[in-house]
């Protein structure tokens, strides 16, 4: 077996190809099209599904993870908050994926936020991403949490309704990471 290195592999104009900084590494992803209505209390933290996670191992402690999430749902009170939360140690504790060095007080992290359905027959798509630093070359688990300011039903991949009709569409919600070279 032979082994080539190099600091750099670029084009004949002069712009890299592979692993300069910024560069995507790997791309993981879950996508869950199951319906469900889930239940929840208010000002708690949910999980939508224990499938609906994602796994990555980035290949260096430097690098950087690219998570993001599509999700469709609907609610007839109140709004929904979203946040990111990782695991490195295959999800026996959580902590929650932090855009910012630090939070002071007790506010907590919020990634996204949305109201109210106007219309029980339509759901809304929420798209969310966050780049995140987490120093290790272990595989961390990614999971979206979702928390409404109200006890209600949140409606997981479809609307309220959900008519057997045009607009009673079943959609997919997507969980993804990507490694980004340092």
């Amino acid at each position: 077996m032979s082994t080539i290195k190099t600091n750099a592999i670029q084009t004949t104009a002069g712009k890299p190809i592979l692993n300069s900084t910024g560069s995507i590494l790997q791309v993981v992803q879950t996508a869950k099209t199951d319906t469900t209505g889930i239940s929840v209390s208010a000002n708690t933290y949910n999980e939508f599904d224990s499938a609906f996670r994602v796994s990555i191992t980035p290949s260096s402690s430097s690098n950087k993870i690219l998570i993001g999430a599509d999700v469709t749902g609907a609610q007839s009170t109140g709004s929904v908050r979203y946040k990111f939360q990782f695991s490195t140690n295959s999800g026996s504790s959580w902590s929650d994926v932090s855009p910012i060095p630090s939070v002071s007080g007790s506010h907590d992290i919020g990634h996204m936020v949305y109201a109210v359905n106007a219309d029980n027959n339509q759901a809304n798509t929420v798209s969310m991403t966050i780049l995140h630093s987490p120093a290790t070359t272990s595989t961390i688990i990614y999971r979206l949490l979702f928390g409404q300011d109200v006890s209600t039903t949140y409606y997981f991949n479809r609307s309220i309704n959900y008519n057997n009709n045009f607009l009673g569409a079943t959609y997919t919600s997507i969980i993804r990471a990507m490694e980004v070279s340092a």
